[in-house]
């Protein structure tokens, strides 16, 4: 059946909706990402080298890009009568920040670009 032009698209459609809920799922209270990652582990189109990887993609994106400079590059204000007197950020907050949550993203989208071209080269 995946030799037939209805066999391709739905593989593709699969696919897609795989790397889409494994990617953007998680927004949805993680019931998304469950699903993503139940349709990735089922199918047979992926290596298990490659299931690891997109098993690993949301978590690890969404903490990096949102948990992690959150946690670990806050910075502290003084308020004083409900107004910020002063504020201190660590001396690395201003470009590890940004680099660390665009590393993040790319490696979030070079993932997502390696589970969608792999079965195309086997299919």
């Amino acid at each position: 059946m995946e030799g037939t032009r209805d066999g391709k698209v739905r593989a593709l459609l699969y696919d897609v909706s795989t790397v889409l809920l494994l990617t953007f799922g998680g927004l949805l209270f993680v019931v998304g990402w469950l699903a993503g990652a139940y349709l990735l582990l089922a199918s047979k189109r992926w290596r298990p080298w490659e299931k690891a990887l997109g098993l690993l993609v949301w978590p690890l994106g969404v903490l990096w890009v949102y948990v992690v400079p959150l946690v670990i590059f806050s910075c502290e204000s003084v308020l004083v009568d409900g107004r910020r007197v002063q504020t201190n950020c660590p001396d690395y907050a201003d470009w590890l920040t940004p680099t660390a949550m665009g590393a993040a993203f790319a490696l979030e989208v070079l993932v997502m670009i390696i589970l969608l071209l792999r079965p195309r080269r086997r299919g």
